[in-house]
């Protein structure tokens, strides 16, 4: 199978929790067809995805006490990450996810993270305006960085 870019979308249906989601959601029409967006739950469920993967972009919420809609980017390089880790609310993080999949012989290189400070998750509540505005300020960062506009 030929390598390809990936995008994923970290989250659930849950007011800003959805963020991953809505990315992948702008992303999955303005993508080239060797961009591949996926919307996944939890962490674990990005393993499956980055065996063919060559270059990758993860999108997830955050809860750090900063600022809703902030956006933290971060790099996954060579079994590390580069910038400011945070603690997951899933029971098993991105990072931690990223160094089963070097240990499972899948090494996940070229990962970059994007964090978005969450404010509301209650169910049945849409995103904050925040975290909406943050949604399109990270789907056009990577699109630049796949080297797409959006049509």
């Amino acid at each position: 199978m030929q390598q390809q870019k990936l995008v994923i979308g970290v989250g659930s249906p849950h007011g800003d929790d959805a963020v991953g989601w809505r990315v992948v959601d702008q992303l999955a029409t303005n993508v080239p067809a060797t961009v591949q967006a996926v919307a996944v739950r939890e962490p674990t469920q990005i393993l499956p995805h980055l065996a063919d993967a060559e270059r990758v972009w993860i999108i997830d919420g955050s809860r750090s006490g900063g600022r809703p809609g902030a956006i933290t980017r971060l790099e996954w390089h060579a079994g590390c990450l580069l910038g400011d880790s945070r603690a997951s609310s899933h029971g098993c993080g991105v990072d931690d996810v990223l160094r089963l999949s070097s240990a499972l012989g899948y090494p996940a290189s070229n990962v970059v993270i994007y964090a978005i400070e969450l404010s509301e998750t209650k169910p049945a509540t849409p995103l904050t305006p925040e975290v909406a505005a943050a949604v399109t300020e990270v789907t056009q960062r990577i699109l630049a960085e796949i080297g797409c506009q959006i049509t």
